[in-house]
């Protein structure tokens, strides 16, 4: 009579197969190990893992200087007040550059509209044009 094997001691043959082939599998490892070329691999990963501890230190170090150069752009923003602000520009190549920052001129321009509506309102606008022109800009810089 054909005897059948139950599953779980199927289960159990499988995890004995299993459990020998993972102690052959140390043992070759074992002496894997000590071949030559595994210790350069090995020596190469460790190299590899330092580099990248550098690396992390010096993300920590590079954000931790633009917090420090935003919080001092906006300090020099806040001791001289200008339309034009100084702006920093990040880029991800590493060619971080300061300016003025002009783009906001779009929003003077309603001022600088509504002084002038202003000044052509005297009857000697035309030959105060220039001066009109001149006492704007100053006024707002």
């Amino acid at each position: 009579m054909n005897q059948q094997i139950r599953k779980f001691e199927q289960e159990a043959i499988v995890r004995e197969v299993l459990n020998k082939l993972r102690t052959t599998a140390e043992t070759k490892q074992k002496d894997l190990m000590k071949e030559p070329n595994y210790k350069v691999i090995a020596e190469t990963i460790k190299s590899k893992n330092n580099i990248q501890i550098k690396i992390n230190a010096l993300e920590k170090e590079v954000n931790y200087t633009k917090e420090n150069l935003k919080a001092q752009i906006n300090s020099w923003n806040e001791l001289n007040p200008s339309n034009f602000p100084l702006s920093y520009n990040e880029s991800y190549r590493s060619d971080d550059t300061l300016n003025f920052d002009s783009s906001r001129t779009w929003e003077l321009q309603q001022t600088i509209g509504d002084k002038i509506a202003i000044a052509l309102l005297a009857p000697d606008y035309k030959e105060r044009l220039a001066t009109i022109i001149d006492d704007i800009a100053n006024e707002l810089s």
